[in-house]
Formats: structure tokens, sequence, C-alpha cells
């Protein structure tokens, strides 16, 4: 015996509906995922290499300033004393003299103590080389 007839009655229905996910919804595929991160990988890249060579550019100028400032040095040297210092320790103490990439700046003394060269070997630590490896010199009087 039914408690409801078919007119007085709503029975529901059981139906499978699915509802159509819209692109958003669904999230993003695997190659999808990679493309991105490659692309954010290549961008990274172009910025750090700009960021590694504006470091190098700024080292060589401090170098070229710290051998400037040598120079002052040595010229307060040779008026007091007649000629240049033998190396660079009579006038620094046991203080390293290095250059701005952390390598020691060579001195060298010519013409019997009345000229100078101070040289830096640039990035690699090596004679010769270009861009940040470039030497640095600087010679006086």
């Amino acid at each position: 015996m039914s408690l409801c007839t078919t007119s007085d009655c709503i029975v529901p229905r059981r139906t499978a509906s699915r509802r159509t996910l819209s692109r958003f919804e669904r999230g993003l595929t695997l190659i999808e995922i990679i493309i991105v991160v490659a692309i954010i990988g290549i961008v990274l890249s172009f910025l750090l290499k700009g960021v590694f060579s504006g470091a190098q550019e700024a080292k060589a100028k401090l170098t070229k300033a710290m051998l400037e400032q040598l120079k002052g040095d040595l010229t307060v040297y040779q008026v007091s004393n007649n000629q240049f210092p033998g190396s660079l320790q009579d006038i620094k103490g046991n203080e390293a003299v290095n250059d701005g990439f952390g390598n020691p700046i060579q001195y060298k003394v010519s013409d019997g103590g009345r000229s100078f060269e101070l040289l830096s070997l640039g990035a690699d630590g090596k004679p010769g080389g270009t861009g940040s490896n470039q030497d640095i010199t600087l010679k006086g009087p």
C-alpha cells in the first residue's frame, strides 16, 4: 500500500548529472606547469647574469679606486723619503693589500726607486684576460 498517489507524490529522480568544469576550475596540466617553470628559469638566468656582471664591474671600479689610493700613499712616502718604498708593506705594515677581487696587488719599483707600477690581475688572478679578468695597471709618477 502506497502512501501517495502518483499525482500528489514527488519522487526524486537519481540522475548522474556531471557539471562541466571550466578551464580554470580544472587546473593546469603537467606540461603547462613544466613550461611555466622553464620560462621562469630562463628569465631568472638573464636577471642573474646581469647582477653578476654588475658585481664584477663594481669590483673593477673598486680596484681602480684602491690603486689610485695606493698611488697617493706611495707619493706621500716618496716625498718624505726621496724614493718609493721597496714593498707595499713599507707603507701598509702587515695589512694585506688586496684588490676588489680579493687577489694581492702587485707592486714593482723601477728607475732606481723613482717610479713604480701597481698591478691587479683581475677577477681570475692570472695575467691577461678580457672583461672582468682584464689586468688593471697604474704607473707612477
